[in-house]
């Protein structure tokens, strides 16, 4: 799956990023570099358990470890 700017589909990504400032950094830097994203955040399980329960469709989850 490519993830260029001339992308008709809106790719959604989940973010998983307990620190506030990291999940800004991240979600500038994917804004920058691929355009028309959406971008959902989780700061914690609960946030995770909800966001994956909802009726999203995510290409891409990005995980803190």
């Amino acid at each position: 799956m490519s993830f260029m700017k001339s992308d008709k589909i809106k790719h959604e990504i989940l973010i998983i990023e307990d620190n506030r400032g990291d999940l800004v950094l991240i979600e500038d830097l994917l804004l920058e570099k691929f355009g028309s994203i959406s971008i959902s955040q989780a700061l914690s399980f609960e946030d995770v358990k909800l966001q994956l329960t909802a009726e999203n469709n995510f290409s891409v989850i990005l995980l803190d470890f």
